[in-house]
C-alpha cells in the first residue's frame, strides 16, 4: 500500500493520518547520550552496561562522532540527555564529580544548539568512591556534603546550559541509596536524603521557568534489593510537595506494575510527568526498548492526555549491540509507539467505553492493530529527509566497519 491509500484505510475509522504525523512531528524525545559510552563517562572510564560490543568511544570526541551518526538517522524533534559524570575533561586530562564547571560541559552544549535539540542533565550520585555509603544517604556529614556540593554545581550547570541555549533544561535527580537485605532502619536513610535534598534546593535557588527539577524514583537496584531509599512513594512525595515533576522510569517498578496506569494518577495533582523509556528485563533495565505492550500503553497515555504535559526521554545502557543502533532503534520505536497512539480514534473509544458499547471498542481496537501503522512512520521520516524502513542501518554498520572497529 502506498501513503494515499493507507490514509483512506485510517480515514475509515475516524483518524487523519496528517494530524497524526504533525502530533508526532511535535513531541521531543530526549536522546541518553550514555547508551553510547555504556555508561562509563570520563572521570575514571570504565564501562557498566552488559554486553562487549566492541567500537565503544575511548574519547569525548569519538562519543560525539556515534552521536552525530545517530542523530542524523532519527526523525523529528530531539533533545540530549547527559550525565554529569560525562564532562569533558579539562586540558590536563581531570575531570572532577566534586568541582564541576559549565566548561566541562560546553562541548555538549555546543553540539545541541548546532543541531538544534534541546538539553537535559543529571547529576551523578553512584559509580564513585564516595557513593558505596549512599551519597546523599551516608550517615558521614563529610560525604553528604560532596554529593549536595554536587548536585548544586550540576543544578547550577543546568541554568547556565539553559541560558545558553534559550530554552529550559530538565534536570533530573536519581540515587541508587539501598540496602542488599533487609534493613534495620528504613526511617533514617530516607530522612537524610530529604534533608539533603532540602539543602540543594536552598542553595542552588532554581528558577522553575529555566530549570525543570524532575525526582526519578525507584523499587530496586541491582544488589539493593531489598531497601531503596528514593522510593516512588519517596519521590513523588516530595515533588508534591515542592512543586517538582515526579519521573517514573519504566524499568523501576515491579514487573506487574503498570507504568501506564500511574500517569492519570499523577497528572491528576501535578501539571507535568516525566517518563525514562527503558526495558526491564527481570533485574536490569540496561534492554534497548521494543515496540512493546508496556511501551504502547505508556505512549498512548502519552497522547491521551496531552503530550504537552509530558516529558520523555530514553533511559538505558545496553553494549550487547552496536551502541548507535541501539540508540536509533530505541528512539525510533518511541516514534512508532507514539504514532500508533494518533492514529488511534482515542475520543471515540472513550465514548464507546462511557457507553458501555464494549463490542465496538473491543473490534475497533483490534482491528487497529492490522493496520500499516509502518508506511504511515515511512512517509513521517520521508518528510524529515531521514532514511525509510531499515535503509538506516547501513550506514551504521559501514561506520562500525570503517570507524568503530578500528578503535580497539
Amino acid at each position: 500500500m502506498n501513503y494515499e491509500e493507507v490514509r483512506e484505510e485510517y480515514r475509515k475509522l475516524g483518524v487523519d493520518t496528517e494530524c497524526a504525523i504533525e502530533g508526532l512531528r511535535a513531541i521531543p524525545i530526549s536522546l541518553n547520550s550514555w547508551q553510547l559510552d555504556d555508561i562509563g563517562g570520563w572521570e575514571r572510564p570504565v564501562a557498566t552496561a552488559p554486553g562487549a560490543w566492541p567500537g565503544r568511544p575511548r574519547t569525548p570526541d569519538e562519543m560525539f562522532a556515534d552521536l552525530d551518526l545517530a542523530v542524523s538517522l532519527i526523525p523529528g524533534r530531539l533533545r540530549l540527555n547527559v550525565h554529569a559524570l560525562q564532562g569533558v575533561p579539562d586540558a590536563a586530562g581531570h575531570l572532577d564529580r566534586g568541582n564541576l564547571r559549565f566548561a566541562n560541559f560546553r562541548p555538549w552544549i555546543d553540539f545541541a544548539r548546532k543541531r538544534g535539540m534541546g538539553f537535559d542533565f543529571n547529576p551523578s550520585c553512584f559509580m564513585h568512591p564516595l557513593a558505596v555509603g549512599g551519597a546523599l544517604c551516608d550517615v558521614d556529614r563529610r560525604v553528604r556534603r560532596f554529593w549536595i556540593r554536587h548536585a548544586v554545581a550540576t543544578l547550577r550547570i543546568a541554568d547556565q546550559a539553559s541560558r545558553a541555549l534559550e530554552s529550559p533544561v530538565s534536570w533530573t535527580f536519581w540515587t541508587d541509596a539501598g540496602k542488599h537485605d533487609e534493613p534495620s532502619d528504613r526511617f533514617g536513610p530516607r530522612l537524610r536524603l530529604k534533608e539533603s535534598l532540602d539543602e540543594i534546593f536552598r542553595r542552588a535557588q532554581v528558577d522553575p521557568a529555566r530549570v525543570m527539577v524532575c525526582l526519578e524514583s525507584q523499587n530496586w537496584v541491582v544488589g539493593k534489593e531489598s531497601y531503596a531509599a528514593g522510593s516512588h512513594e519517596f519521590m513523588a512525595q516530595y515533588a508534591a510537595k515542592h512543586g517538582f515533576c515526579c519521573l517514573l522510569d519504566m524499568a523501576h517498578y515491579n514487573p506487574m506494575e503498570s507504568v501506564a496506569d500511574k500517569i492519570s494518577a499523577l497528572l491528576l495533582f501535578s501539571e507535568r510527568v516525566a517518563l525514562h523509556i527503558a526495558r526491564p528485563v527481570r533485574h536490569t533495565c540496561a534492554h534497548v526498548s521494543r515496540l512493546d505492550d508496556a511501551l504502547r500503553d505508556v505512549c498512548r497515555e502519552v497522547v491521551r492526555l496531552g503530550p504537552d504535559k509530558f516529558l520523555l526521554a530514553l533511559d538505558y545502557g545496553d553494549a550487547s549491540m552496536n551502541r548507535v543502533v541501539g540508540l536509533v532503534q530505541g528512539a525510533r520505536n518511541v516514534q512508532l509507539a507514539l504514532l500508533e497512539a494518533f492514529l488511534t480514534p482515542n475520543a471515540q473509544l472513550g465514548c464507546y467505553q462511557d457507553a458501555g458499547r464494549t463490542t465496538d471498542e473491543f473490534v475497533v481496537g483490534e482491528t487497529l492493530k492490522t493496520l500499516p501503522l509502518g508506511a504511515v512512520y515511512a512517509e513521517f521520516c520521508r518528510r524529515e529527509g531521514k532514511p525509510c524502513g531499515m535503509d538506516w542501518l547501513k550506514p551504521v554498520l559501514d561506520y562500525e566497519k570503517n570507524v568503530q572497529l578500528k578503535r580497539n
